[in-house]
């Protein structure tokens, strides 16, 4: 069983790269978060660029590579859609979260995710 949509509120977003790998963590704690994502991507010469993209959550035991389909990034929120294949997995189809205590890190947010996303299958959207 698992959730349609799981919804949180984030206190703080890190974006920040760890050798040579982007990292972006989302939480709503910024010390012992209940409710985060960290999304990574290691590039291994080898692989493909979906399956070199981790999403570690809350919801699921262990990262998850290629399990990100689509992400809507607005204003005031994001929203992570989960690969069909992969929900059963993370326990929800998709993951909103409102980022309006954390304004001041969309533009760093969405660097980011051009870097970590760039050459993906992954669609990423910037509705107003």
């Amino acid at each position: 069983m698992h959730h349609v949509s799981f919804d949180f509120v984030a206190t703080i977003v890190n974006c920040y790269t760890e050798n040579d790998v982007p990292v972006i963590g989302i939480g709503d704690d910024p010390f012992e978060p209940e409710h985060y994502i960290v999304i990574s991507q290691f590039i291994d010469d080898d692989e493909n660029i979906d399956k070199s993209i981790g999403l570690q959550t809350h919801l699921a035991e262990r990262e998850l590579s290629a399990a990100i389909e689509k992400i809507i990034l607005n204003v005031s929120q994001i929203t992570i859609v989960i690969q069909k294949s992969k929900v059963a997995d993370v326990g929800t189809e998709c993951i909103n979260i409102d980022l309006t205590n954390t304004r001041d890190q969309r533009p760093l947010l969405q660097e980011y995710l051009q870097t970590i996303f760039a050459r993906s299958s992954v669609l990423i959207e910037y509705p107003q």
